[in-house]
C-alpha cells in the first residue's frame, strides 16, 4: 500500500505543481513554512545537535496547530520533568509555531516545522533528529512518516485521539490503506471509550487501544500572573464594578452577530463592557470597526494595558495581542466561546470553565464535542443560536448572580473531575519503553 501512495502522491505533485508554486508565492503562510517543511532548518537545528551531539536521543512531540499545541501542554511539562533527555516539538502550522514558540519556547530544547509526507524528505529529518521516542498529538497522521518509523523502530504513541463517527466510516471504508498505518503505533491513548472501540472496530489489537481521558482537563490555567489579574481589573472595571461580558476566539461572522447581541444587553444592562478577543490578532482593526459602526466606543488592549487611554468611558475592548486571553477570562462573569457560530468547531470551552465562569457557544463545538456535551449535561454551559438567544443568556446571567454562580461552579467541577489523563499516558509511554528494553535484551 505504501507504494501505491507514493506513486499516487508523485501524481497528484506533478499535476498540481503550478498550483503549488502560485501558492507558496502569493500565499503568506505558504511562503513561511513551505522550505522549512521540507526538512531545511534554520541555524537553530545545528545549535540543537551542537549542544546534545548525536548520543541524546530526544523525545519528539508533535501537534497539528494553535490547539493542540496548547492542549499538550502539561503533557510536554510533564515530559520535560521525567525525561533526563532533549524534547523536541514539531508543528505544521505557522500559528502553531508561533503559538508553540510563546507557550514551549523557553521549555522545549528544539522547536521546528513537521515535514512534508514526502519520503526522502520524512527519512532524511527522522535520521537528523534520530528520536528515542515519538508522541503525536491527536492527529496529522500520515503513511510515510509511519512507514519510515515502523522500518527504523522508533516507538511512537497516538495520544489524546480521537475517532468521530464520520471519520470512522471514512477510515473503514479505505481501510486497506488507514488500518496498516494505524497499526504502526505502539499504542494509542483516546480520550473515551467510545474512541477506542471504534479504533478496535478498525482491526486494530485491543491491547494496544487504552482509553487515557482528555489532556485537555489537565491543561493548568492557573499560573496567571495575580497581579495582572488584578492590575485588569482595576483597569476595565473601572471604579465601579462593570459586568463583564467577553467572546474569546472569535471569528469572521461571530463578531456582527455579537454586535448586535451587545446592543440589547447595554439597553438593559448600562454598566457593562464587552471584551472581543479575535482568534487572528491580525483582525482586530476591522473587529473594532465592525464595533465602532454600531455606535460603540471602542478600544484597542495595549492602549489600556500601556494606560495611553482608560476603559472607563468605553464600551468594548478589543485584544489584538496573543496570549491575553486566560488573563482576561478571569476577570469575566460571561464567557462566549467563538468558533460556535460559524463553521470552525469552535475553541476549548475549558479555559473559562477553569475560572468558574458560566459558558455559552453555537452549535458547531465538534472539535470539542465530548467537553462541550459534558458541560451542557452538567448545568455549567448551554448552546446560542443568534444574536437574540446570546443577549437573553447573558442578561439572565448579569441579573440573576446565583444562577450565574452555580453555572459557574458546575463548569469548574467538570474540568477538575475529569483530569488526570497525562499521568495515564506517561504510564503507557514507560511501558513501551520497558517492554524495548526487555526486547533488546533477549
Amino acid at each position: 500500500m505504501i507504494l501505491i501512495y507514493n506513486t499516487l502522491l508523485i501524481v497528484v505533485l506533478f499535476a498540481a505543481f503550478p498550483l503549488i508554486i502560485i501558492n507558496i508565492f502569493f500565499a503568506d503562510k505558504r511562503r513561511k513554512t513551505f522550505f522549512k517543511r521540507l526538512g531545511l532548518f534554520s541555524n537553530s537545528f545545528i545549535f540543537y545537535k551542537n549542544k546534545f551531539g548525536k548520543s541524546d536521543k530526544p523525545v519528539w512531540i508533535h501537534a497539528l496547530s494553535v490547539g493542540e499545541v496548547i492542549s499538550s501542554e502539561p503533557l510536554v511539562e510533564k515530559i520535560i520533568d521525567i525525561y533526563k533527555r532533549p524534547v523536541v516539538f514539531s508543528v505544521s502550522t505557522q500559528t502553531g509555531y508561533q503559538t508553540a514558540k510563546r507557550v514551549l519556547g523557553n521549555k522545549v530544547d528544539f522547536l521546528f516545522f513537521f515535514p512534508y509526507d514526502i519520503s526522502f524528505v520524512i527519512q532524511s529529518v527522522i535520521k537528523r533528529i534520530n528520536p528515542h521516542v515519538i508522541v503525536m498529538i491527536e492527529s496529522d497522521i500520515w503513511p510515510n512518516f509511519m512507514h519510515t518509523v515502523k522500518k527504523e523502530k522508533i516507538p511512537t504513541v497516538l495520544v489524546n485521539a480521537r475517532l468521530s463517527m464520520q471519520s470512522y466510516k471514512g477510515y473503514k471504508r479505505f481501510s486497506p490503506l488507514f488500518t496498516p498505518m494505524f497499526l504502526q503505533f505502539a499504542a494509542i491513548c483516546t480520550q473515551t471509550q467510545n474512541d477506542s472501540e471504534r479504533f478496535i472496530n478498525l482491526g486494530l489489537p485491543k491491547n494496544n487501544i487504552i482509553t487515557t481521558g482528555n489532556i485537555k482537563f489537565d491543561q493548568k490555567f492557573d499560573n496567571i500572573n495575580r497581579d495582572d489579574v488584578k492590575k485588569l481589573s482595576v483597569l476595565i472595571k473601572s471604579e465601579i464594578n462593570k459586568k463583564v461580558f467577553i467572546a474569546g476566539s472569535t471569528h469572521k461572522g461571530e463578531e456582527i452577530i455579537l454586535s448586535k447581541s451587545f446592543l440589547n444587553i447595554r439597553k438593559v444592562v448600562k454598566n457593562s463592557v464587552f471584551i472581543v478577543v479575535p482568534r487572528n490578532p491580525d483582525r482586530a482593526a476591522s473587529v473594532k470597526n465592525i464595533f465602532s459602526d454600531k455606535g460603540f466606543s471602542t478600544i484597542f488592549y495595549n492602549d489600556i494595558l500601556s494606560e495611553k487611554a482608560k476603559m472607563k468611558n468605553k464600551d468594548v475592548l478589543i485584544v489584538e495581542v496573543m496570549g491575553a486571553l486566560t488573563t482576561l477570562y478571569a476577570i469575566s462573569d460571561v464567557a462566549f466561546v467563538g468558533g460556535s457560530l460559524v463553521k470552525e468547531g469552535g475553541h476549548n470551552p475549558l479555559e473559562p470553565a477553569f475560572f468558574s465562569k458560566p459558558v455559552i457557544f453555537g452549535h458547531d463545538m465538534k472539535d470539542f464535542k465530548l467537553i462541550s456535551e459534558m458541560l451542557i449535561k452538567f448545568s455549567g454551559a448551554f448552546f446560542v443560536n443568534n444574536d437574540r438567544e446570546i443577549s437573553k443568556a447573558v442578561l439572565m446571567l448579569f441579573t440573576d448572580s446565583i444562577k450565574a454562580g452555580n453555572m459557574g461552579n458546575n463548569a469548574k467541577k467538570v474540568f477538575l473531575k475529569h483530569n488526570g489523563a497525562v499521568d495515564k499516558i506517561i504510564e503507557v509511554i514507560k511501558t513501551i519503553e520497558d517492554n524495548k528494553q526487555r526486547k533488546k535484551k533477549h
